[in-house]
């Protein structure tokens, strides 16, 4: 027999080939170039009448084993195989089985690596579905038909230890009657999924963890001067594991939503970093530290928030202190005539330095003492009044501080968890 020739079939019609195929050992999924690389048991059987012989002519013998070589071999191959030279210098050499019917059995171990159409989104909580497509490089469907063997199972298979195999399962398409030129494939489907557990614990958790300390930015006393330095740090880190993730991930605009996750914390990082800016100017810019904080402004944060941020409402009770410490009207009333001439009198009847005054000898010394200490007075009064101002404005900015910092937490801690449940559950 040539085996460059295909032996006819016992209809004289066309030639059944049944195969099975399996995955033995999967060996890597390269997600940023969509290529899936493992090992595969395949099956092939077929029958071939010229190779029958009877068995009781020849002592009973029913099967022989022959070399590959030997005889004719159907050409099977992938369609969607990236390396072909791989795939071929992987081939096993087999040795065939051949029964006294003429049914030729053929198994053999490849190594392929084929492509595979992979979606990143829910990454790294990842479902794919890989399929291998079978058919004959050299016949047609009218002259030979592709056929299921059985379906393989997972005996056989050696877990990985980033991926678990959920499923493969044999189809078939095409039809020999369907046009000129049929074409017979079948097809391979193998589902798995990544465990997580190793991107959970290497670069979800760092960046929570991180985040975390850019909450405590808020904590952070302004005179400190590191509110600023701590929100850039905290940016570089993240940037980095942005990059990593970017690095992992395929050029495609289905962005996985990890990498969602790392920008929008950036985004809040970002913002929490700006804000501190604002805060750190209502402490230490003094164009805002000229008058007052707005009545308004009072009466929404210091009275009505404060207490519900577990914060003492500081800004009434400064200004009450302002008030008791402060002069009252008649003292901030300016100098009269007639509270001049009364303090003149005072002064005229008490004795200075031993010297008894006639009312007309110390009144204008006295009178110029009285406006000394009365400017002194003044001038401790605008003192205090200025330090319950910047007092002021230095509580805002803590109150706006605290407010941040619940906002933050909240803002992480929902964000996170819808990128965790989305991701887990689609």
């Amino acid at each position: 027999q040539d085996k460059r020739i295909k032996p006819h079939s016992t209809s004289n019609e066309t030639f059944h080939v049944a195969i099975a195929v399996g995955i033995l050992q999967l060996l890597e999924v390269d997600k940023k170039n969509q290529i899936f690389d493992a090992y595969y048991s395949c099956y092939q059987m077929w029958m071939d009448t010229e190779l029958a012989w009877n068995s009781t002519a020849y002592n009973g013998i029913k099967a022989l084993s022959l070399p590959e070589e030997t005889i004719w071999t159907p050409s099977i191959g992938l369609d969607n195989d990236v390396d072909l030279v791989r795939s071929k210098n992987s081939l096993s050499t087999t040795i065939m089985m051949v029964n006294s019917f003429g049914q030729v059995a053929r198994t053999l171990l490849v190594n392929y690596r084929s492509s595979c159409d992979m979606s990143l989104r829910n990454f790294p909580f990842d479902k794919q579905n890989c399929t291998l497509t079978f058919s004959s490089w050299k016949y047609i469907g009218t002259e030979l038909n592709l056929t299921i063997a059985y379906e393989m199972t997972r005996q056989n298979f050696q877990e990985s230890s980033e991926f678990r195999l959920i499923s493969m399962k044999m189809s078939r398409t095409g039809d020999k009657e369907c046009c000129i030129m049929p074409i017979i494939k079948v097809h391979l489907n193998i589902v798995f999924e990544r465990r997580p557990q190793f991107y959970l614990l290497n670069m979800i958790l760092p960046c929570t963890l991180i985040t975390m300390i850019a909450m405590f930015a808020f904590c952070i006393p302004p005179e400190s001067g590191e509110k600023i330095g701590l929100g850039v740090t905290v940016l570089l880190s993240l940037a980095v594991f942005l990059l990593i993730v970017s690095e992992q991930m395929p050029p495609t605009t289905d962005f996985p939503l990890i990498g969602i996750y790392y920008f929008g914390v950036i985004l809040i990082v970002t913002f929490s970093t700006g804000v501190s800016v604002m805060t750190l100017s209502l402490n230490h810019n003094a164009s805002f530290q000229t008058k007052e904080v707005p009545q308004a402004l009072q009466s929404l944060l210091c009275d009505k928030l404060a207490w519900w941020l577990c914060m003492a409402p500081l800004c009434k009770s400064k200004e009450n202190k302002s008030d008791k410490v402060g002069p009252s009207d008649d003292d901030n009333r300016s100098d009269t005539p007639d509270k001049r001439a009364h303090d003149t009198e005072v002064v005229a009847l008490n004795p200075i330095d031993g010297v008894q005054s006639d009312g007309g000898l110390g009144s204008d010394p006295m009178s110029e003492i009285l406006q000394f200490i009365r400017r002194i007075e003044d001038k401790k009064q605008e003192e205090q009044k200025q330090e319950d101002i910047t007092e002021q404005w230095k509580y805002l900015g803590r109150l706006i501080d605290r407010i941040l910092l619940v906002l933050f937490l909240f803002l992480n801690v929902v964000f996170t968890l819808w990128i965790l449940l989305a991701a887990a559950y689609g």
